[in-house]
């Protein structure tokens, strides 16, 4: 029977759909499921004129109104399980969610999990059906965070805040009934851009106080803010969702400065650094050259002269420090080899792929065990929440959690 709260979402998706085909956009030639990209790419558009247009008429700002929107497409609708203990609490002030299995032994393994969103958007409630099923299927207890979000909290609040409850739960594993040897960090997105520095955080504590996290899971994660013209950024720009422009306003708000269309220009064309950044020891972390031979066959030239003296001297004076920080940009860290195991997921169509081809890499020159998973066919957010009626679901999706299932379930 369809409950009125999926009668909602599906007349909601119907509009959204209506919409794609009047903001139609070209998709890359050989993606999966183009018109649900296309479909997501005109909700965005929409979203963000919707939300632009509010905040010029009244108080409410527009990131305000685009959580609101979010929040009540992917309102999870609870049914009754009898295999999850589902127990809401605060871990240091903030909001966690813990699922527990109820066929778990009585010290279990834990994934923490930070969901994606541009460190803006989501919630641990719209987040629901992933860290459920995530529980579930691995029969493992899953703690999803509630970190504060910027643009009211930038830097370094959500990356400080999801490294408390770490190390709390670290720490004080038998009061949860966790074993604290076999924890794993997960994210996606900016969520996985979490994972991988609380990951390189905690590699540097002393392990006979903090036991070392066991694994970093990173699912398409954003990974540095130095260079927006790597080819992943070059041929995916404009075309696939969330698109460049998109990417660096969450990256504004997370710096901690605001995005204007001056501001937002000067990242495009890398002159949020200066020139001596731009050949530092930064851009040799972020050469092509280490990016897979298949990868820089398809590359198409860059416009931008690395050796140019043109800059932005305002900006690069509020941002250079925290774009070169590790704990921003975990592809910049000088020392990797005392990081965690990594399971790494790229999509091909993704301005991201090469943060996460890069880092691992990295971090397999550090001696750091990397499995890579490269999913050829998808873009950035084929891995996101469900909508609750179902729909708008990509056709690889359930196929490849399944086998972070199975990669969780065997090495944690």
């Amino acid at each position: 029977m369809v409950t009125w709260l999926q009668k909602i979402n599906i007349f909601l998706a119907t509009i959204i759909l209506l919409i794609s085909f009047s903001l139609y956009t070209s998709v890359p030639a050989d993606i999966e499921d183009p018109w649900i990209v296309r479909t997501y790419i005109a909700a965005l558009r929409s979203a963000n004129f919707l939300a632009n247009t509010i905040e010029l008429l009244s108080s409410v700002s527009s990131i305000t109104t685009l959580r609101y929107m979010v929040e009540a497409a992917y309102f999870p609708i609870r049914l009754p399980n009898t295999l999850l203990h589902i127990e809401d609490f605060k871990i240091n002030g903030l909001n966690v969610r813990l699922y527990r299995p109820k066929s778990t032994l009585e010290l279990s393994p834990c994934i923490l999990y930070f969901h994606g969103g541009g460190w803006s958007l989501f919630s641990i409630d719209s987040y629901d059906s992933i860290t459920r099923d995530l529980a579930q299927h691995t029969n493992t207890v899953v703690i999803s965070v509630e970190y504060r979000q910027s643009p009211e909290f930038s830097f370094p609040v959500p990356f400080d805040d999801c490294l408390r409850v770490t190390q709390h739960i670290l720490q004080n594993g038998l009061k949860y009934k966790i074993d604290s040897h076999r924890v794993a960090l997960l994210g996606d997105s900016t969520g996985a851009n979490l994972a991988a520095t609380v990951a390189l955080r905690i590699s540097e504590e002393d392990p006979g106080f903090t036991p070392h996290v066991r694994l970093q899971v990173l699912l398409q994660p954003v990974l540095q803010a130095f260079n927006f013209d790597t080819p992943s950024y070059r041929l995916y720009s404009d075309n696939t969702f969330p698109g460049r422009s998109q990417i660096l306003k969450f990256w504004c708000y997370y710096l901690g400065i605001q995005p204007t269309q001056d501001v937002v220009s000067s990242f495009q064309k890398n002159d949020h650094v200066s020139p001596s950044l731009r050949t530092s020891i930064y851009s040799h972390y972020l050469s092509e050259s280490q990016l897979p031979e298949s990868v820089r066959e398809k590359s198409p030239a860059s416009s931008l002269d690395r050796y140019s003296n043109q800059y932005d001297q305002n900006l690069a004076l509020k941002v250079e420090s925290k774009v070169i920080d590790p704990f921003v940009s975990p592809l910049l860290a000088d020392v990797l080899n005392a990081s965690p195991p990594a399971y790494i997921l790229v999509a091909e169509a993704d301005v991201v792929r090469d943060d996460g081809l890069l880092y691992a890499s990295r971090l397999r020159a550090a001696n750091v065990s990397v499995e890579l998973k490269h999913v050829h066919n998808q873009s950035h957010f084929f891995l996101a929440p469900k909508l609750p009626s179902g729909i708008l679901t990509f056709s690889s999706a359930e196929e490849t959690w399944r086998e972070i299932y199975q990669f969780i379930s065997k090495n944690l």
